[in-house]
């Protein structure tokens, strides 16, 4: 897993520096614009190079309708709300209410297969995984959102210098992820992963101490050090949520890891965005402190990730 997540990772390197070129050269609706010929090339490599499943008896009721009315407009609701700078309490009320109707549904359901299955979460190594994932994704992305903005807005750096200098993350993510799926399969997950959760704080905390001059350099190593930490918490986590699930709950389960993963990264970069914007309205405009204290709560959802951590088991079950 660690070798096949290798390719992954060019990426989040090429993506800044194209992003920063569009920009700068065409307006930033070419950041959207572009994706068109990427999916259409994706949809084409899937179509033709992933082999096709085996024939098996239908699935009744494969859509879920009543589900995906209700969470589709909750989740949106629910991170819109935690972004909004006005009707905030109405659009996050409305986004919980149907959250709430979901859960319901999906408990129920008998005659469909849920839009998302809760009840896979009883199984304790799926519920941590998730849990970790996504607070690992509310800060990872909520930081995401904070460095390229503290670049611009405070160092005066253009978009393209930005994703340039976001690139040591990416690398140190890259250098380490061949090593930590052997590293996982010889001690187990728990404890590459609470490795993993002690080098991003540290690659983070020192942005808590960023000002207008901190050196490039630092900067740079900081990253180069939380892209590790990084690695060392996807991997291992992704193979251990499904330690122990039958191989039918494998693509319910793959769904609902998405779906957690997606919400925390929308729910982080929302949040983030929302203390950073409360936080420069008590300093003044793109001010280095502004920031600073913004990526104490990014530290704080990093160090929250422990206590899933301490969930996940220690070695996969033989036959994994």
């Amino acid at each position: 897993m660690g070798i096949v997540a290798v390719p992954g990772q060019v990426a989040p390197i090429v993506g800044p520096m194209i992003g920063g070129v569009l920009v700068d050269a065409a307006g930033w609706r070419w950041i959207f614009y572009v994706n068109v010929p990427i999916v259409l090339t994706a949809l084409a490599s899937a179509r033709n190079g992933i082999p096709a499943d085996a024939p098996r008896e239908k699935v009744r009721g494969w859509l879920d309708p009543i589900g995906l009315a209700l969470l589709s407009p909750a989740l949106a609701m629910i991170v819109y709300g935690l972004a909004a700078p006005t009707r905030r309490l109405p659009l996050l009320g409305v986004g919980v209410v149907l959250l709430i109707a979901f859960c319901v549904h999906s408990l129920r359901a008998r005659t469909v297969t849920p839009l998302l299955d809760l009840r896979l979460f009883r199984h304790r190594p799926l519920a941590a995984a998730s849990a970790l994932n996504f607070l690992s994704r509310s800060s990872i992305f909520g930081a995401m959102i904070l460095m390229p903005l503290y670049l611009q807005q405070v160092r005066g750096h253009s978009a393209l210098t930005a994703g340039l200098l976001l690139a040591p993350q990416s690398l140190g993510t890259m250098l380490v992820l061949p090593y930590v799926g052997k590293l996982t399969d010889r001690i187990g997950a728990r404890p590459v992963v609470l490795a993993g959760i002690a080098v991003t704080t540290l690659g983070t905390l020192a942005y808590t101490q960023i000002d207008a001059h901190t050196s490039v350099l630092i900067l740079g190593v900081s990253l180069l050090v939380w892209g590790m930490g990084v690695a060392a918490v996807v991997v291992p986590v992704s193979a251990a949520a499904y330690d122990g699930l039958p191989p039918t709950a494998i693509p319910s389960a793959t769904s609902a890891i998405t779906t957690v993963q997606t919400l925390g990264a929308s729910v982080g970069a929302a949040v983030l965005a929302a203390i950073l914007q409360r936080n420069a309205s008590h300093h003044a405009s793109a001010s280095a402190r502004a920031f600073a204290d913004t990526f104490w709560w990014a530290l704080a959802a990093t160090a929250l990730t422990v206590i899933p951590a301490l969930l996940l088991p220690l070695r996969r079950r033989e036959g994994q």
